[in-house]
């Protein structure tokens, strides 16, 4: 379902991540998990941030119900280091979020509590994407490093090789 835009990019919700907000709702959690995705839309808005500085084109960002993903309408696999950068945007958002919560939490800005739990959501998806599994973040990552030694297809090959194994683990 598409929302509407933000900074000139379309925004949109999965319509199963409505589902988990109303389980989140019943379940009584609804705010914790509203944080969790809003640590998902600044992750994601930093991949925007990346993907536009390199003079790429972002058609929207979708929260899904396991995550989010920034759609870039050009090719940025095809420059191996653009395709780092922009990955590495989004867990580098999420750290310096982390980062920033750590000092609200310091100074006494946030309530301990609350910073804590901010805190491990930032943190939570800034590792989580970091896993060097396709389609996550760190496959991509992944990818751009392999793409020099064995191009292109075969990069894409092993990192896709790389996530099946990580989500039969998970």
């Amino acid at each position: 379902m598409r929302i509407g835009r933000f900074l000139g990019v379309g925004f949109r919700v999965n319509n199963l991540f409505l589902l988990v907000l109303l389980l989140a709702g019943l379940a009584g959690r609804l705010e914790q998990v509203l944080f969790l995705f809003l640590a998902v839309f600044l992750h994601e808005l930093g991949h925007v941030a990346a993907a536009r500085s390199r003079g790429l084109s972002v058609r929207e960002i979708e929260l899904l119900p396991f995550g989010g993903v920034a759609r870039v309408d050009d090719f940025l696999e095809l420059d191996p280091a653009v395709e780092r950068a922009v990955a590495l945007a989004g867990p580098c958002t999420s750290f310096f979020l982390a980062g920033g919560l750590l000092l609200a939490r310091k100074y006494g800005l946030l309530e301990r509590s609350q910073a804590d739990f901010l805190l491990g959501c930032n943190l939570m998806v800034a590792a989580f994407n970091l896993i060097p599994a396709l389609p996550l973040d760190g496959g991509r990552i992944y990818r751009a490093h392999l793409v020099g030694r064995m191009g292109f297809r075969r990069a894409t090959e092993q990192a896709a090789a790389v996530g099946k194994a990580m989500a039969a683990l998970l």
